[in-house]
């Protein structure tokens, strides 16, 4: 049975570093696919360009996302690895074309949403969901202090200009957090928010891995046994 682990956060929050880290710790135990949304595909990547790199509507943005979703998981059932780790998910396109734009197709947003994540899949698919949150303040100096992304790409980046207001965006991952559950898109237990305003890099990705640790546990019924003799 497959298990996809997916990472979802406004910019700033630790998102990717997390997924990176968790990638690396796990590896160490079994085989882990790690896939970005949008992207991770020949088909997502070239909708990543056209997204990032277009001035597009809230409704055209929501359908390129479902359409790299799509075909992303399509890989995802057909690939012998049963661990896969998002960069990104389904939750963010709630939180971001949903929520944050106000808009009223939820409901039809909900019903593609569950017919992408389990119509190529043969049997059920074990899904864990994080969110990493983070406030406009925080996000806004982390911004100012990133390396990891060239000026070029945070002035050219239309979804992050599309979505700017930090604040508002943790609050739409908090209702889409709460929507998740009511939907029963996962297990509860399996759905959780780290809100990292006050976390260094370090205490995020221990709190990642924690939580990851604990639910593939229970998933596995405590037939696995965690690599850790590396440092992450």
């Amino acid at each position: 049975m497959k298990t996809i682990i997916a990472i979802d956060g406004p910019d700033y929050s630790g998102k990717t570093h997390a997924v990176s880290s968790l990638y690396n710790f796990l590896s160490k135990t079994m085989l882990v696919e790690r896939h970005r949304e949008p992207g991770g595909t020949l088909v997502g990547e070239a909708v990543r360009d056209i997204v990032k790199g277009n001035s597009l509507s809230n409704t055209s943005n929501l359908f390129a996302m479902l359409l790299s979703r799509s075909v992303l998981l399509e890989h995802v059932a057909e690939s012998p690895t049963n661990l896969h780790i998002f960069d990104r998910s389904d939750m963010s396109t709630y939180a971001y074309q949903c929520e944050y734009m106000k808009d009223n197709e939820a409901d039809r947003v909900f019903a593609a949403t569950r017919t992408i994540l389990n119509r190529p899949f043969e049997e059920p698919v074990n899904r864990i969901y994080i969110v990493l949150d983070v406030n406009g303040k925080v996000s806004a100096q982390r911004k100012l202090e990133c390396s990891d992304r060239d000026t070029a790409d945070l002035e050219n980046d239309a979804i992050e200009k599309a979505y700017s207001d930090a604040d508002r965006l943790s609050g739409c991952y908090r209702k889409a957090v709460s929507k998740y559950r009511e939907w029963n898109l996962a297990e509860p237990e399996n759905i959780t928010l780290i809100d990292t305003s006050e976390l260094t890099i370090e205490q995020t990705v221990g709190k990642v891995i924690e939580f990851v640790k604990d639910r593939l546990e229970e998933i596995y019924a405590g037939n696995i046994r965690f690599n850790e003799s590396k440092s992450i």
